[in-house]
């Protein structure tokens, strides 16, 4: 009988620990913020500040920032963060933050390379095609590749365009 109770407590524990098990999971949530720098009066002086970026005009620097926080209770691998440049402006070339793989899309996010390998193709003249490397101009997409966030760790990533 007393064996009978210890299978039947050892199922019941098992039946009790592998659910939970099963919803331990890394949880990231992302959020953005595009702000620009103003410069104020505050107690008779000039000073700058970061604003959100609710208008803009030609000629501006905005700061994406990206933050990120694994709300999950279980370490995230492999994180990628992906942010489309905004329509109307140009990467400001070394920018961006360099938290874990930092690399560049010319291709609307297709392909992802570090700077120096980034190239696309035209076709010149002579109707050849020719393989350039891409101006920070060119870039449409910035991506981190991050190999862990742990549980509970909250970090960011960010950038700077200027826009047209």
């Amino acid at each position: 009988m007393n064996r009978l109770k210890c299978k039947l407590v050892t199922l019941i524990t098992l039946a009790l620990l592998i659910p939970l098990t099963a919803w331990a999971a890394p949880k990231v949530e992302l959020s953005i913020a595009a702000e620009k720098s103003v410069v104020v009066e505050e107690n008779g002086q000039m000073v700058t500040k970061q604003v959100a970026a609710s208008e803009v005009t030609a000629g501006e620097t905005l700061t994406y920032t990206i933050t990120y926080v694994n709300s999950g209770d279980e370490n995230a691998t492999n994180i990628a963060i992906v942010d489309p440049l905004p329509e109307g402006s140009s990467y400001i070339a070394g920018s961006a933050s360099q938290t874990g793989e930092l690399t560049f899309s010319a291709d609307n996010g297709k392909t992802y390379k570090k700077p120096s390998l980034l190239t696309y193709e035209v076709k010149n003249s002579s109707g050849t095609t020719e393989q350039r490397v891409a101006s920070p101009e060119e870039y449409t997409h910035v991506r981190w590749l991050i190999p862990v966030i742990a549980a509970g760790e909250k970090g960011s990533v960010s950038f700077e365009v200027l826009m047209k």
